[in-house]
């Protein structure tokens, strides 16, 4: 199959992108702290946080969004891209 001339990626594409970007870089600088910076409760907190942003961004890789169910776009509440 030949993949159309003029593809563009969607705004949910770019967003996704953007946000996995995002979290890549938040890691990054996670990462370059001292080891006891980098064991205080705030930065165990952000790992916590990344980790689970982590996990939401492949849920809607996935298309997990459009099944409904928690924090999932459905019918009447359709995704907000911005």
């Amino acid at each position: 199959m030949t993949p159309p001339a003029r593809f563009r990626p969607s705004q949910r594409t770019l967003w996704l992108t953007e946000l996995a970007a995002a979290l890549e870089q938040a890691q990054r600088v996670l990462d370059r702290l001292d080891p006891d910076s980098a064991q205080s409760e705030e930065a165990l907190h952000l790992r916590g946080r990344i980790a689970a942003l982590w996990s939401e961004v492949d849920q809607l890789r996935r298309g997990a969004f459009g099944r409904g169910g928690a924090g999932g776009a459905d019918a009447k509440r359709p995704p907000n891209w911005r």
